[in-house]
């Protein structure tokens, strides 16, 4: 059973620069305390609202909301005060401990600046120094900062509003007992059987281990398992190695603080303006996939075909389709029958090994760039099987892969990195990224909906999928409305607002605008080997996420909502107060509330974008100057490399790309099978 992580080591930042970031937290998210003396000229930790103020707000919850708290839980609820709460300091602590290197030392220097005169002065418009100025100060401050008009001041808004929303949402128990959520527990009646995978070990010796076999695949995601199961199928002997390590059914779904053993922590674009979900758990990306599985449609096709990749028009890759599309069954049915392409390999003769690094991929003759295996670093689980203490506290040992062919599978992330550290010089690599941008709206209903209940993604609207004749626009999902994710994109326009707008998260249904992206950014390392995402939305693609927002608002106008809230930057939400039998698209309030949103240009500074697709860094060519592998997935100026993941889309794929990702590596490992080439 997994245990909760060790405590982060706080020890990056000094005690000033923590109570700095602190204090700047408790702005976005106070203790809202009600009567008490009126004079606001001192220090004051709370936010004081009357008495009477008290009762008006309570009678306008009582109102909106289906089951609201009652009087005693709502003064308690706003009365507490994240800043003084062990969890909440624990989970910021983490979060940060998670950022790479270069970015708690921006972040320290930025703390460092704020506390000294001239930096509060040039932050704040005020001498003293944030942790001396009372609560209703910062709070005006961080207003200040979303409504200015230099992007710094958006930007680290921003960051601060959501750092403090994610450690408020996992740690308040009490919003979570008002909003009836219950952490799932992973009830054994509820999910698939436990496999046994029969992971390789190694003891903690000096000298490096060799294996020998035909295909080494790094990376056990939908493209790696594919390859690994087609490979062994076929007779070939097969190692599939992964960072990341088994996370058996029994213990999914797993609560929101044990994420980092199935996500890749820490990941968002340079900017700041995205959030990166990518999987890092053995299975990767088909582990943690919400169940949306759609074929690559045909105008995607057509555009591959125009780029001289005339197989994605053959009913060849429709085959690889056929055989790669899981059923799309509801509820627990859908995750009981997901298939494991890792099981049937496993059966074949393939080997597995939890827990090892690659650093890099070796070559015979660099020159002629022949591939003879993979190298790196294989990290054991703890005793009792538990993987919850950093790394370089547990058994470690070098791993060398001696291997004819080599799959990297790594993902859209990883895997251009990967090339790059094994000196392959394609200036493709790392380039040409997508990433599927995602706009949310949050509606409340007038009703009990606890989103988090039932299927994850329950339809999907095409209408708006091709918006400039090219094959570029939105796709409408609605999605499960997670506390800890749907409190996130609820919009901060000040203390109590924030603390009232998130006590509706029971009647609350999330929807994204998921863009098929024109324009494309790329992914690097720094010297640490963190991933640096350099990723805008430029405004072309945005004007798409703004109409797909748009379009969400009128079917949820329609549907019955009774608040709509964009998560976009200085727009109020709107308030439905006509009864739903009476409205109309064309209702004159709610166009000219559509008129503002429809306008906004989601200025990246102030706005965020969610990610799950990470596409196209390694991407699939006719030509080696026009990317990074061909259309059989050998990487261009190699003998026996090969990528078969997301990063080999030739642009985005415009769905949810797991089963384009199965159907590409379907046809990458059946043609290394039938080529003169694989002995």
């Amino acid at each position: 059973m997994l245990i909760k992580p060790v405590p982060a080591s706080d020890t990056f930042f000094t005690e000033t620069q923590w109570k700095v970031l602190f204090s700047l937290l408790d702005a976005v998210i106070p203790s809202v305390a009600v009567g008490g003396p009126s004079d606001m000229t001192g220090y004051s930790e709370v936010l004081r609202i009357s008495e009477n103020h008290f009762h008006e707000i309570y009678h306008g919850v009582q109102r909106r909301m289906r089951y609201p708290p009652t009087i005693d839980q709502f003064r308690e609820y706003l009365a507490f005060r994240p800043v003084d709460d062990p969890r909440f300091i624990s989970i910021v602590k983490q979060t940060v401990s998670r950022l790479s290197r270069s970015s708690k030392s921006q972040l320290g220097s930025l703390l460092n600046f704020m506390i000294t005169r001239f930096g509060s002065l040039f932050c704040t418009w005020y001498l003293r120094p944030l942790t001396e100025q009372p609560v209703h100060i910062r709070e005006s401050i961080m207003k200040s900062w979303h409504q200015a008009w230099f992007p710094l001041w958006h930007t680290l808004a921003r960051s601060f509003s959501i750092m403090a929303k994610v450690g408020w949402t996992q740690s308040n128990q009490l919003l979570r007992q008002i909003s009836n959520y219950r952490v799932p527990n992973g009830e054994a009646d509820s999910v698939g059987p436990t496999h046994n995978f029969d992971f390789m070990h190694f003891d903690s010796a000096q000298n490096i281990v060799t294996i020998k076999t035909d295909v080494v695949i790094i990376g056990s995601g939908c493209g790696g398992g594919v390859c690994a199961k087609v490979l062994a199928e076929a007779g070939h002997r097969v190692v599939v190695v992964e960072k990341g390590y088994y996370i058996p059914p029994c213990q999914l779904p797993i609560p929101v603080d044990d994420a980092e053993y199935l996500y890749r922590s820490g990941l968002s674009t340079a900017d700041g303006t995205m959030s990166v979900l990518a999987g890092s758990c053995w299975g990767g990306g088909g582990t943690v996939n919400w169940s949306v599985s759609l074929r690559t449609q045909d105008y995607v096709c057509q555009e591959w075909v125009d780029k001289g990749l005339g197989f994605f028009g053959t009913p060849d890759y429709q085959s690889n389709l056929d055989r790669k599309e899981p059923r799309n069954w509801a509820g627990e049915q859908r995750r009981k029958a997901r298939s494991s392409s890792e099981l049937a390999a496993g059966k074949a003769g393939a080997q597995f090994i939890e827990g090892l690094d690659v650093s890099e991929i070796l070559f015979e003759d660099r020159a002629a760039k022949k591939a003879t295996g993979v190298i790196g670093t294989w990290t054991a689980r703890e005793l009792d099987g538990n993987i919850h203490t950093p790394r370089g506290q547990r058994t470690q040992r070098q791993v060398c892969i001696k291997a004819e062919e080599v799959i990297v599978a790594c993902g859209a992330i990883n895997s251009p990195l990967l090339l790059k550290r094994s000196n392959l010089e394609n200036p493709h690599i790392g380039k040409n990224l997508h990433m599927h941008p995602a706009g949310i709206l949050v509606a409340a209903f007038d009703h009990d909906v606890q989103g988090w209940n039932g299927s994850i993604v329950t339809g999907v609207v095409t209408e708006f999928e091709n918006m400039d004749g090219e094959g570029h626009g939105v796709k409408i999902e609605a999605a499960a409305t997670l506390p800890h994710m749907t409190a996130l994109t609820i919009p901060w326009r000040g203390a109590l607002q924030y603390k009232l707008d998130a006590l509706k998260l029971r009647q609350l249904n999330s929807f994204n605008a998921i863009l098929r992206d024109r324009d494309t950014g790329s992914v690097s390392a720094d010297p640490d080997g963190w991933p640096i995402i350099k990723y805008t939305p430029s405004a072309f693609d945005r004007k798409h996420i703004v109409q797909g927002l748009v379009a969400i608002a009128k079917l949820c106008y329609m549907q019955g909502a009774v608040e709509l809230f964009p998560f976009v930057t200085n727009l109020p939400p709107f308030e439905c107060l006509k009864p739903v039998e009476e409205r109309t698209i064309e209702d004159e309030d709610f166009v000219e509330w559509l008129q503002r949103l429809n306008k906004h240009e989601m200025n990246p500074a102030g706005n965020f974008f969610g990610c799950a697709h990470q596409m196209s860094t390694c991407r699939m060519s006719s030509t080696s100057a026009d990317g990074v592998v061909d259309d059989r997935g050998r990487v261009w100026g190699t003998k026996n490399v090969y990528v078969a993941d997301a990063s080999v889309l030739p642009s985005a794929s415009g769905v949810n790309p797991m089963v384009t990702i199965m159907a590409i590596a379907d046809h990458i490992s059946r043609w290394l099978i039938a080529s003169k080439q694989f002995h």
